[in-house]
């Protein structure tokens, strides 16, 4: 249910180290806190970080996420359906030590396996076809079509009438009934296996042996003292080692008509029932996420799937996942605190050099539109009203990083060794997110190298978000794309800030609106807003000394805290 008919030899490999988008955009924090509870995260890391590129295959789990959000009992019986998944798996994950069991351990684990196979084919038939009318994707479509065949086929009618009666027929033996024959001397030199009964063998009551007073069951009473038999204790006997196995094979050949159906059909419908399994954790986590956030008052949207060649995130109202989930610990009610911004890359602008404020924004959106990316190739929802978007053939990111310690290069060193590895790499299909990149020197050096980097951007062809505090390089856009070749257009975008009309004090901070636009650099990182609010602008710090030489001069203590 991952994978459409014509993609499922594309199964995705267990990762051992996961990509750095993975821990730069927080993907890994998200898939923690959407997938821990239905015990999937390793698995949805290795899915989330290989980037399905397939147009079919993203639009094939977005429809089945459609329908799931649209038929909550279809997603109620999922759920429903897990612990009898996950009880079928673990009963074949111990195939092979079943093998080394008795005859006897042997049938009864056959036969649990396919009562608990045939209780999870059963119990998704009625839950999609209550609402067959009403399915949309092909995916669970196709899903009902295979049960309903199943369910169908002569192999499957004739073992579903056969297992309740084997299943009677275990469940009711309760006694075995041995007949010996004797030597001349009456010990014992041959016995057999007579019957197999349903009722249990019962000592004979006192009186009846005082004075043979006879019962309704007489029959099953013995006429000596109960002995305790455990095959395989000290002193056991090759009589009795041999009665025991031939108990075995009465038992194995009356399950032995079904045999082989019952082998192919746990093997079979077992390992589709098992694959089922990881899709419907996947899916119930996107469902579960999507609700979540929408519930909090912040949209969540299915993207309309654009082809590969197109190049194109047309995103309305995008938000970071990451922030909106942190806000979540403490409070329910997100419509007045997170703030939607738009996205577009297209023909009009395809690499966008951000700029703006000091805590405006900016490595907020960056990261946004790289999880709204990541959500889409992975086939959910994407944070936004409205979304149209293509497939990256990978996401590189180039976020700040500590410097590693005992390491023989500098830090600019180790940037630029990072930013060479994704040029070695991406093309024109890739997504760049560089987040301050190159910021480790002076302001003359990161200029050079920075204009450098979006000159390449633009000859690659990519989708790229370069955020930075160097305004000169964003005056620089149209000059770059007069002077560089390439189809990718370089645009300058701003982290605004919202003056207060009614605020005339000259030295008042400007409230960031944390809106991103297009337009032309601001001028300034504002960093003086930031010191003017933690109270260490030039001005505060004058303003403290005097009032503090003032209580001195007046005969107060002076003092440094």
């Amino acid at each position: 249910m991952l994978w459409p008919e014509s993609a499922r030899d594309r199964a995705v490999p267990h990762r051992v180290d996961y990509p750095p988008f993975m821990r730069d955009l927080g993907i890994t924090s998200i898939l923690d806190h959407v997938y821990a509870k239905l015990k999937f995260v390793s698995q949805a890391q290795d899915l989330f970080s290989s980037l399905c590129e397939e147009v079919d295959v993203i639009q094939y789990r977005l429809d089945i996420v459609e329908d799931l959000l649209a038929l909550p009992s279809v997603t109620k019986s999922f759920t429903e359906l897990l612990p009898k998944l996950e009880r079928l798996t673990q009963l074949r994950r111990d195939q092979q030590l079943v093998q080394h069991l008795n005859v006897f351990q042997q049938i009864a684990y056959r036969l649990e396996v396919l009562s608990d196979t045939f209780d999870c084919i059963e119990h998704l038939y009625a839950a999609l076809s209550r609402v067959e009318c009403h399915l949309r994707s092909s995916g669970l479509r196709t899903l009902l079509e295979y049960l309903d065949a199943v369910r169908k086929s002569g192999e499957y009618q004739a073992l579903t009438e056969e297992l309740p009666r084997l299943l009677r027929s275990i469940e009711q033996v309760r006694s075995v009934t041995i007949g010996l024959n004797l030597s001349g001397g009456l010990r014992p030199v041959e016995a057999t296996i007579l019957s197999i009964d349903a009722k249990p063998f019962k000592p004979r009551p006192l009186l009846t042996r005082l004075f043979g007073y006879p019962s309704e069951d007489q029959a099953y009473h013995g006429i000596g003292p109960f002995h305790s038999v455990f095959k395989g204790r000290p002193g056991t006997t090759a009589l009795e080692e041999m009665m025991f196995d031939d108990l075995a094979e009465v038992f194995f050949a009356a399950t032995k008509p079904v045999e082989d159906a019952l082998s192919r059909c746990t093997r079979d419908i077992g390992q589709f029932l098992i694959a089922l399994e990881s899709a419907i954790r996947f899916y119930l986590g996107g469902v579960v996420l999507i609700r979540e956030l929408q519930k909090a008052g912040v949209p969540m949207c299915k993207p309309d799937v654009a082809p590969l060649e197109e190049r194109v995130c047309d995103i309305e109202g995008v938000y970071d996942v990451n922030l909106a989930l942190e806000l979540l610990k403490h409070s329910t009610d997100l419509s007045e605190r997170i703030v939607l911004n738009d996205v577009c890359f297209g023909p009009q602008g395809r690499i966008l050099i951000l700029t703006g404020p000091n805590q405006g924004g900016k490595t907020t959106y960056t990261r946004a539109i790289g999880v709204a990316q990541v959500l889409f190739q992975a086939g959910l929802y994407v944070p936004g009203k409205r979304a149209r978007m293509s497939p990256v053939d990978w996401i590189h990111t180039h976020f700040l990083a500590d410097e590693i310690p005992n390491s023989e290069e500098g830090k600019l060193a180790e940037e630029c060794r990072r930013m060479a590895a994704i040029f070695e790499r991406a093309t024109r299909y890739s997504l760049i997110l560089l987040n301050e990149s190159l910021s480790s020197t002076s302001p003359g050096e990161s200029f050079y190298l920075t204009e450098g980097v979006v000159k390449g951007l633009r000859m690659t062809g990519c989708r790229a978000i370069f955020t930075t505090h160097l305004h000169d390089l964003a005056a620089r856009a149209n000059d770059i794309n007069a002077e560089t070749p390439g189809d990718s257009t370089v645009i300058s975008v701003v982290a605004g800030l919202v003056e207060d009309p009614a605020d005339t004090d000259e030295t008042s901070v400007r409230r960031r609106s944390y809106q991103i636009q297009p337009g032309p650099p601001q001028g300034s990182s504002f960093a003086l807003d930031i010191a003017r609010r933690y109270g260490i602008s030039l001005e505060q710090i004058v303003e403290r000394i005097e009032k503090r030489k003032g209580a001195n001069d007046a005969g107060g203590q002076y003092a440094v805290h």
